[in-house]
């Protein structure tokens, strides 16, 4: 049968945030809302300078002066801040995902309200659950597992359905 796609996603917006927009996309009466989850979904934007001050922390820093005179130097420079940044990102995701961060506890909640506005509004909810594409996407690599089982935990635990792209 023919569908309807209407859209009321909202960049630099978390889980929380999108609620506002959930009553929006119900004014259509739709037979499903699907919710896209990233993993930087359980940051706190009552609180911004907090989250972005871990963020910075995962930033490639430019090589000292003397180094961009040495190819050498600038490539070890290069790769020592890839490892740098690369730990600093997996530490800034474990910091979202802390169970006592306020981000994560509003995405919690979030997920408990989306399944109940839909349920009361008879709109099956679906979740997609998108990938961290920043570093290796190899399961014996890939240093977001922890993310997606969380995530994937916590809509198991209110009762929304999900499909995990990174599998």
């Amino acid at each position: 049968p023919p569908a309807v796609v209407s859209v009321f996603a909202v960049a630099g917006t978390s889980t929380h945030e999108q609620i506002r927009l959930l009553g929006q996309a119900l004014e259509d009466s739709p037979d499903l809302v699907i919710l896209g989850i990233c993993a930087n979904d359980t940051e706190d934007w009552s609180r911004p300078e907090e989250f972005r001050a871990w963020r910075a922390e995962a930033i490639p820093r430019p090589p000292p002066a003397g180094f961009r005179a040495s190819r050498l130097l600038a490539w070890a420079h290069g790769k020592k801040e890839a490892l740098r940044t690369a730990r600093a990102l997996v530490a800034y995701f474990r910091r979202l995902y802390d169970p006592a961060y306020s981000g994560r506890i509003r995405f919690d909640a979030a997920l408990a309200r989306f399944a109940e506005i839909c349920r009361v509004s008879n709109a099956d909810l679906v979740a997609v659950v998108f990938p961290l594409l920043s570093l290796s996407l190899e399961e014996e690599a890939y240093p977001f597992l922890f993310v997606r089982d969380e995530v994937m935990a916590s809509l198991h635990r209110h009762g929304i359905p999900a499909v995990d792209l990174w599998s």
